[in-house]
């Protein structure tokens, strides 16, 4: 039984193998990675339950945009996720600038709001009616950030790797470790 998540997941992890950076004269030169949009459907067994999407674009300013969207329908209940990250690249690797977050459950909706401040070095931002303002640590991601650090770093070659990510204001360590290779 295919489960839409798992199915989401091992799509995106297939493409942050494959993308592949740039380098030459441009605005784009400035990024590791080039921009890219990804659209997937969505299955629960063999049923199209909904759709999913991935971009990295550019913005103004020399900042860049990581967004993932998915909406479902699954026995008449409505799920969508949206995430969003705004950040700049430093020496090659993704400086989380915001982030935003709304997921949608039946009954239920969170949204998440993350502003990072360099320049003072503060991590603040709201979960529904809570909010919080902590210190950053120097190589802090947020959610969707440390996916586009995860990629460079295993294009690289390396096989265990860890990041500090910043979630509803407590810095968790994500680690990742490539336990088998697989020839698609």
């Amino acid at each position: 039984m295919k489960h839409p998540l798992r199915h989401w997941l091992s799509s995106f992890a297939l493409l942050l193998l494959l993308a592949s950076g740039v380098r030459a004269e441009s605005p784009i030169a400035l990024s590791p990675i080039a921009p890219f949009k990804a659209e997937y459907d969505l299955y629960y067994d063999d049923d199209k339950v909904g759709e999913s999407s991935l971009q990295l674009s550019t913005l103004a300013n020399d900042e860049w945009q990581f967004e993932t969207r998915s909406q479902a329908s699954l026995y008449l209940m409505s799920f969508s996720d949206h995430e969003q990250s705004r950040f700049v690249w430093q020496n090659d690797r993704p400086r989380p600038l915001a982030f935003s977050k709304e997921r949608k459950r039946p009954g239920k909706t969170e949204r998440v709001q993350q502003k990072f401040d360099w320049q003072t070095q503060t991590d603040s931002g709201t979960r529904g009616k809570k909010s919080w303002s902590t210190a950053l640590l120097g190589d802090t991601h947020d959610l969707q950030s440390h996916l586009l650090a995860l990629q460079l770093d295993l294009r690289a070659g390396k096989r265990d790797v860890q990041y500090a990510v910043s979630k509803h204001g407590r810095v968790r360590v994500y680690h990742y470790k490539v336990s088998k290779e697989e020839t698609i």
